[in-house]
């Protein structure tokens, strides 16, 4: 029966081709849209999940208050603040401090062929201290993650770095110049920090002899401090111990622990490194996403159902040889079904053709990865075949053969009504979103003038 379905579906969007066209382009661009906006969802909410137990990190951070100007939410914390956090709260295993280094010149020279020298000019360097491996688990790919950062003047590369100035050599042990005077040696290689982490760096380097890292030093405000709790611990009630603690900055200031995990998109802190977004915006693609795809299913649906009196003479007569209701519901519900999953591999076709120029675009790593999505683009070709199917369906169906065979079938005042609805409903909708894209790019063009 169901092959018969398909058979018959297919031979009916073979005879009406030009119809099928229409419908397969208007839901292949909805579908395409809806799938990229939500690929760059689902990347904007992934930010530093990948580290094991990232909702137990937290970041240490200060409200400066002060007498006659706002109070400053900053990103920042006295020097030695995370490890007496976890030195002094059992509840916090572990702590570590990092800074960001101005621009610097790396060079290599191999011992052996000094003349085939390399240098460039590296950015967002950071110095941590030696509990940064503690709190955030990178992949180490060579040298030890608990002595690396032991020794001064060490460094810890990424894999991409290492292939940039050492080619195949094993780079552990190596000597690099910095600013031409000062030698580093590199002591392990980690994989490339993944894009959807909120610090980016090329280079750790060891943060001993830094005098922004001295236990003493509670006056500096320029490193980033973080935490680690147990699993257990009631993080809630932590920020009324932070009153309790004392030091130099007390008087008009207060320290706050904010969740790793917020600090993407939900983060309006200053003087912060972080790469961020505002979840409002995240929200507001997520509602542009499911209107595209609204809009491309009641397309369809004003379509099937304006084409439904061309295809009455066949409800006819397959009532009268004897076909129930559900029948042909069967049928028309299964050619939605095929018209869908033809365009789901047409947007999919899209998507790939176009990732790399909107990779450009927002400047983010995105991809289209199969292995975790099938399952979920066939739910949607699913869902999007039913709610656009299911309306011609149930309408198509109800055609009676003694009304067909007397003429043509009359739309009632009913289904008038809401197609009448639908339609004004998609062009409502189509010009808030051509509206709200011109002021968008009218803002941009502002922006870059």
């Amino acid at each position: 029966m169901w092959l018969n379905y398909l058979k018959t579906a297919l031979r009916n969007i073979n005879r009406s081709k030009f119809f099928s066209l229409i419908n397969i382009v208007g839901l292949t661009f909805g579908i395409a849209a809806f799938i990229i906006i939500m690929i760059y969802v689902e990347f904007e909410f992934s930010y530093d999940k990948h580290f094991k137990n990232a909702d137990r990190i937290y970041r240490v951070t200060l409200d400066m208050e002060w007498s006659q100007a706002p109070t400053q939410y900053t990103a920042i914390a006295p020097g030695p603040i995370a490890h007496f956090l976890a030195t002094e709260y059992p509840e916090v295993i572990a702590g570590t401090r990092f800074t960001f280094l101005d621009r610097h010149y790396i060079e290599y020279k191999p011992s052996n062929f000094p003349s085939s020298k390399k240098g460039f000019y590296e950015e967002q360097i950071m110095a941590v201290d030696s509990n940064f491996f503690k709190v955030f688990d990178l992949i180490i790919l060579k040298g030890d993650p608990k002595a690396m950062l032991t020794l001064p003047h060490s460094i810890v590369i990424s894999k991409t770095l290492a292939e940039k100035y050492f080619g195949d050599e094993n780079p552990i042990g190596k000597i690099l110049k910095m600013d031409y005077d000062q030698d580093i040696v590199v002591r392990g290689v980690m994989e490339d920090i993944p894009p959807n982490t909120h610090f980016q760096t090329d280079i750790i380097a060891s943060s001993i002899g830094h005098p922004s890292f001295d236990l003493d030093n509670w006056r500096t405000l320029s490193l980033y401090q973080y935490v680690k709790f147990e699993k257990n611990a009631d993080v809630d009630s932590f920020n009324p111990k932070l009153e309790e603690f004392y030091e130099p900055w007390k008087d008009h200031s207060d320290f706050r622990i904010q969740k790793m995990l917020d600090i993407h998109l939900r983060n309006d802190r200053i003087y912060d490194f972080a790469i961020t977004n505002d979840i409002k915006i995240i929200y507001f693609l997520i509602s542009i996403a499911f209107l595209i795809l609204v809009i491309a299913c009641i397309n369809f649906m004003n379509l099937s159902t304006a084409r439904s009196i061309y295809r009455s003479k066949e409800v006819g007569v397959r009532k009268v040889l004897g076909a129930s209701r559900k029948n042909l519901i069967f049928q028309f519900i299964g050619e939605s079904m095929v018209l869908v999953f033809i365009s789901v591999f047409l947007a999919v076709v899209i998507i790939e053709s176009f990732l790399p120029e909107f990779r450009q675009i927002i400047n983010t790593e995105l991809r289209l990865d199969y292995q975790d999505n099938v399952f979920r683009i066939f739910v949607l070709a699913l869902i999007v075949g039913l709610f656009s199917g299911l309306y011609p369906a149930f309408f198509t169906s109800a055609f009676k053969p003694i009304t067909i065979l007397k003429g043509s079938p009359k739309l009632k005042g009913g289904n008038i009504l809401l197609r009448k609805v639908l339609v004004i409903f998609q062009f409502v909708v189509m010009v808030i979103l051509l509206c709200g894209s011109g002021i968008i790019i009218l803002q941009m063009e502002f922006i870059n003038n």
